[in-house]
């Protein structure tokens, strides 16, 4: 029986880059991208074969490449700013560059020169077709936080507990059993009704 009680907290971009590699269409995406483009199955196993592939690619195709990249993207919901991230996850199965794409994009401008501390004058946020409107409300408190105490965001919690419903769920198992299991494991008194709540909400995540 496990022993662990209550999952790490994740920030916003942990959260976000876990359920992105667990959606089915992303994975599928990717692999049927790999297997066209030439790409191993499992990535690259080092910089010198990738760096060979790209010159290829980016000397003859890259049009093309970049092409099937956004259209993944566009079927994932995801804005541009993303291709970077993605594309070094078809090519080399590391998902550390889809971090930055995860933040809204802020632009600051300053005031100053290097003789003098740097202000800042103004900030820009970058709109995108995937934006959420908590990501908005998040940027202008943190433009307010420019003149005053830093706000810690709220981080999501249990994500590795709901997906191990989730799991749970997809070998057939029964809202019962599931809930059985979760007040086995973890601390809390855990119903169907608490099942079900965190199957939709994966659900929402996964598909």
């Amino acid at each position: 029986m496990s022993t662990s009680k209550d999952d790490p907290g994740f920030t916003p971009a942990e959260y976000e880059i876990k359920t992105l590699l667990r959606k089915p269409v992303f994975q599928h995406g990717v692999m049927l991208l790999r297997k066209k483009w030439g790409v191993p199955s499992d990535g690259f196993p080092d910089n010198k074969s990738n760096n060979a592939w790209r010159d290829k690619v980016e000397g003859s195709m890259v049009s093309d490449y970049q092409s099937d990249v956004f259209e993944l993207l566009h079927e994932l919901a995801l804005a541009e700013r993303w291709y970077s991230g993605v594309s070094y996850y078809i090519q080399t199965n590391q998902p550390g560059m889809l971090r930055a794409q995860t933040e809204t994009p802020i632009r600051f401008e300053y005031e100053g020169n290097f003789r003098q501390p740097k202000r800042v004058r103004s900030m820009w946020v970058q709109i995108d077709a995937d934006t959420t409107e908590r990501e908005i409300i998040e940027a202008f408190k943190y433009s307010r936080e420019l003149f005053g105490p830093f706000k810690k965001k709220q981080q999501p919690k249990n994500l590795d507990r709901d997906l191990k419903v989730y799991d749970h769920y997809l070998k057939g198992e029964k809202n019962t059993i599931i809930a059985a299991w979760l007040n086995e494991n973890y601390e809390g008194a855990f119903t169907t009704e608490d099942v079900k709540k965190i199957l939709q909400r994966m659900k929402r995540k996964l598909n």
